[in-house]
């Protein structure tokens, strides 16, 4: 936080860093779910920014970058 405070990043921007870094925590965490389950269980997900929800091409490159 102090770090996104020094740089004067927006709260938008903020929470997306916020909420990318706790899914990777949890894709970290349920990593081993995932594999022993052969994919069926252990996923984790993120949603795309409901602004954008009417632009496919903006929805699509948000979720690739996410």
């Amino acid at each position: 936080m102090r770090d996104l405070t020094l740089r004067r990043v927006g709260r938008h921007e903020a929470l997306r860093a916020f909420t990318t870094a706790d899914v990777r925590d949890a894709r970290d965490v349920l990593s081993p779910v995932y594999e022993s389950t052969d994919g069926l269980d252990g996923r984790v997900s993120i949603e795309v920014d409901p602004r954008i929800a009417h632009d496919s091409y903006r929805t699509v490159a948000e979720a690739k970058a996410l």
